[in-house]
């Protein structure tokens, strides 16, 4: 069938138990990401203005909000792919939806050690394939399991206290929406760890 179809698959609803990817951010951050139930794909793709991308395993239908968007493959092979890097990267800071395939057991690069001292690193150096990574997964749901789409950043923020419901990915643990103004305010980190 043709990613137009209606009846493409909702992304919501079943929690699958925590994965590879689940106990990486975990010992990165030291935030235990809980997994959630995610409501329907519309209210789980957001408005368009965030541009969520969304995560599938080769050929699979998307849900409509993704129905026409262009689909990026990539392979464990592709980590070196300077062009894959690129549009990826455009997609993210564009904040553009789009569709990446990927295995359902794609994980994470391992990291690559360097070898020269790191000084001698050019002040455009990239690590690519951790970069590939980042942009290809930190506004992305991941739906290559059926009915038990993750949205990492939400759980995250479970895993430290949030709550689900509401018109939000999350809810304040106080209840307050995150779009409540004073809210955004004292909840803004100080810095950023991520791309």
């Amino acid at each position: 069938s043709s990613p137009d179809d209606e009846a493409a698959p909702d992304i919501g609803a079943a929690v699958s138990p925590p994965e590879p990817r689940h106990q990486e951010i975990t010992k990165r951050t030291g935030i235990t990401a809980a997994p959630i139930a995610l409501p329907s794909a519309e209210a789980a793709a957001g408005p368009d203005a965030l541009g969520r991308s969304l995560i599938v395993t080769p050929g699979a239908d998307v849900p409509s909000p993704w129905a026409k968007s262009e689909r990026v493959r990539l392979r464990s092979n592709s980590f070196a792919d300077r062009d894959l890097l690129d549009r990826l990267r455009s997609a993210f800071l564009r904040r553009e939806r789009i569709i990446i395939e990927m295995d359902q057991g794609q994980t994470e690069p391992s990291p690559r050690p360097w070898a020269e001292p790191a000084w001698s690193a050019t002040v455009d150096h990239e690590v690519v394939s951790e970069s590939i990574w980042r942009f290809a997964t930190q506004n992305a749901i991941d739906a290559r399991v059926p009915d038990a789409a993750r949205w990492i950043p939400a759980e995250m923020a479970v895993g430290i206290g949030a709550k689900t419901g509401g018109d939000a990915d999350v809810l304040l643990s106080d209840g307050r929406s995150t779009g409540d103004p004073a809210a955004q305010h004292r909840a803004r980190p100080a810095r950023s760890d991520h791309l």
